[in-house]
């Protein structure tokens, strides 16, 4: 599993800031269409109440959506292009390719969500350590899988 995050770390193509803002739409969706089991999930392991999973299931999603609204493809194809016209690209950047997240145990699906987000939105892969296996793990395993380039997260 972890060659492939790592061989695809190599390839790049979560550069492409087009291929970024899919993999966080088709992110968000997923998790938008799961909304109960993954409440139901982190009220089961957590000891919360419904209110309080509702709570960490939102900000994940907002933090998601707010990943998604910082990315400018215009900009960046712009300053991509810089060089190849004889122009200075000061505000060029590079991902480090590969992300690995070690998330909290308090508000674990928050914690995984939001780092995973920010990670794709720079453009990069993602190991998640999960040392405890629960129903949020197995819930988040399976949904990750679904929304994400299966290349990409570990």
């Amino acid at each position: 599993m972890f060659e492939r995050v790592q061989a695809a770390a190599v390839d790049g193509r979560q550069e492409n800031v087009f291929w970024r803002q899919i993999e966080l739409q088709k992110l968000y969706k997923v998790l938008a269409q799961q909304s109960a089991s993954i409440q139901a999930a982190i009220v089961k392991d957590s000891a919360t109440t419904r209110q309080e999973a509702k709570l960490e299931f939102c900000e994940a999603l907002l933090s998601v959506k707010r990943r998604h609204a910082e990315l400018q493809p215009d900009r960046e194809r712009s300053e991509e292009y810089n060089i190849a016209n004889g122009k200075d690209s000061p505000n060029a950047r590079r991902p480090y390719g590969l992300v690995y997240v070690v998330p909290t145990t308090h508000t674990m699906f928050y914690s995984i969500i939001t780092a995973i987000a920010s990670a794709i939105a720079a453009g990069n892969c993602c190991i998640v350590e999960v040392s405890i296996l629960s129903s949020r793990c197995v819930t988040f395993h399976e949904l990750t899988y679904t929304a994400t380039d299966r290349t990409d997260l570990a």
